[in-house]
């Protein structure tokens, strides 16, 4: 009887031992009951990777039994050897039965991993089959170098790269990017020339005259940006003598100052002792000139059947086409520009010409600093030939075939933009000429045309009063000027300008050119600067 009974127990013990060695926590293989009981480790698989990328990966299982006890922990191990398990590198998704994902992270480039999904219950941890893949490699930044530099004016010159590999990944983004200190960036002034890898060229514009340079091309992909080789180069000096009629010219400052004319726009940096080209064109005149600041600034001009509104943010290094008006292959002319002080909200005035005899005067406005634009109703055979913007409002002179008229209206109103032409104030003068300048201030304000018409309101333009100006009745009068409500100036298309201490009473010559005189203009200091035909631009007093 003792026998036996020490047969039995030695034989349960046996089981028990075989059992616990079965249970290898590391392997799901052996899934033994413990003290031959029916639970077991739990059963599971392993999910395809997906997603691979040079240092990340998505996994995960699905758990279909749990052995008989709760899975309290789940997720994927890997590792680069075979037969990964918990005591390598894993992720902890959750618990219980189903499926789960998992994000794998903190992987090598150009690796290959083996990993299994594993799920742990009281009874130890139980893995699924076993899946292998490979990390990407990683990507490099581009190869390339820069083109020889050619081209090279005052204002512009011409470059490129040629792009050899792209590192693993797409091209995004190329160009030549420039500066005034070595090595630029993209932060710096840049082209943009498309994409891919090969050959391009690059255009470089708004360049100083007599600067020295550095350059260099540079290629994006989605590991970053590299560089070619760094050039140097030097733009020609500006010319100074121009033979261009010059239209309009503003000072923003005693030193900054810009003027517009055939062809050409250009700007001063030291008072008006010398100009420098900033834009030309072959086909456009530019006739009408409005900054705002040194830096943000428009020009209106036309071509043959097309009228341009043109905008600078940086002082006229560069230039973008922001409006473009076109009447049916009718001549067309921009007038006048007015914007906000930050540039975003600008007026046009623009005339169309159906014929030699007619012309429709527009307002065009934008909210958007040229992005779209809405027009009030034209105005047929009433053409707007000047403007002046003054407390946030616009005037606007025109002419008529029997009358001279003045249009005023608060300018960026939205109610205006709405309601079109209505909100257009008439003031009509009993003169038939055309009122080619407006001069406007604190209440009073002064407007001149033709015939030698010289008008004055004292009253924001409700009512205008006609002067006369003795031995100048058949004159064009091209500008008006006014210091404040007593000093002003005149100028003639035949180059005289005159000079007014009274507030318009008696009226003196300063000047006589032999050149056509297109528009005067007042710098801070004091300083009239006149400019006209043949280049003419100077100070006169």
């Amino acid at each position: 009887m003792m026998s036996c009974a020490l047969i039995l127990f030695f034989h349960s013990c046996e089981k028990g031992i075989w059992d616990l060695k079965r249970s290898n926590p590391n392997d799901s293989q052996y899934s033994g009951s413990l003290n031959g009981s029916n639970d077991t480790l739990p059963t599971l698989t392993t999910f395809t990777v997906s997603n691979v990328s040079t240092t990340t990966a998505v996994s995960g299982g699905n758990i279909s039994n749990d052995g008989g006890k709760s899975v309290t922990a789940r997720g994927v191990c890997w590792s680069t050897s075979p037969n990964p398990n918990v005591n390598d590198s894993k992720t902890n998704d959750s618990q219980g039965l189903g499926n789960f994902s998992s994000n794998i992270t903190g992987l090598q480039p150009n690796t290959i991993y083996y990993i299994r999904a594993y799920a742990t219950n009281s009874l130890g941890t139980g893995y699924g089959n076993e899946v292998s893949f490979k990390t990407v490699s990683q990507a490099s930044l581009p190869t390339l170098s820069t083109t020889t530099i050619s081209s090279i004016s005052s204002t512009s010159a011409t470059c490129g790269g040629n792009i050899t590999n792209d590192g693993g990944a797409a091209i995004t983004g190329r160009g030549v990017c420039w500066g005034t200190t070595s090595s630029p960036t993209v932060t710096n002034s840049k082209t943009t020339d498309g994409s891919g890898v090969g050959v391009f060229s690059s255009s470089l514009s708004g360049l100083l005259p007599s600067t020295f340079y550095y350059a260099r091309s540079y290629a994006t992909n989605s590991n970053g940006t590299s560089y070619g080789n760094e050039l140097t180069f030097t733009t020609t000096s500006a010319s100074t003598s121009f033979n261009n009629e010059l239209n309009k010219v503003q000072f923003l400052s005693n030193s900054v100052g810009y003027s517009c004319g055939n062809g050409i726009i250009l700007k001063t940096s030291n008072g008006g002792s010398q100009w420098v080209s900033v834009k030309e064109s072959t086909s456009v005149n530019f006739t009408s000139i409005y900054f705002t600041s040194t830096d943000i600034g428009f020009v209106g001009g036309n071509d043959q059947y097309y009228a341009y509104i043109y905008k600078t943010t940086n002082g006229g290094l560069t230039w973008q086409e922001v409006g473009k008006f076109w009447f049916s292959n009718e001549k067309t002319k921009v007038t006048a520009i007015f914007s906000s002080s930050d540039g975003n909200k600008l007026t046009a005035l623009v005339n169309q010409y159906p014929n030699a005899s007619q012309v429709y005067g527009w307002m065009y406005f934008s909210s958007n600093s040229g992005a779209s634009w809405s027009s009030a109703q034209g105005y047929k055979n009433s053409g707007f030939d000047s403007g002046d913007m003054y407390n946030q409002k616009i005037y606007a002179g025109g002419h008529q075939y029997w009358t001279g008229t003045l249009y005023e209206t608060s300018v960026f109103d939205n109610s205006f933009i709405l309601t079109g032409a209505n909100a257009i104030n008439k003031n009509f003068v009993d003169k038939a000429v055309n009122l080619n300048a407006i001069n406007m201030g604190s209440n009073y304000g002064y407007a001149v045309g033709d015939n030698g018409q010289f008008l004055i309101t004292t009253d924001d333009g409700k009512n205008w009063t006609t002067k006369t100006i003795p031995g100048f009745s058949s004159s064009i009068f091209s500008s008006v000027k006014f210091k404040d409500n007593s000093n002003g100036w005149i100028s003639t298309l035949d180059g005289v300008v005159l000079q007014t201490t009274n507030s318009g009473l008696t009226w003196t010559t300063i000047f006589n050119a032999s050149q056509k005189i297109n528009d005067i203009t007042i710098r801070t200091d004091g300083k009239l600067f006149i400019a006209g035909e043949l280049g003419l631009i100077k100070a006169i007093n």
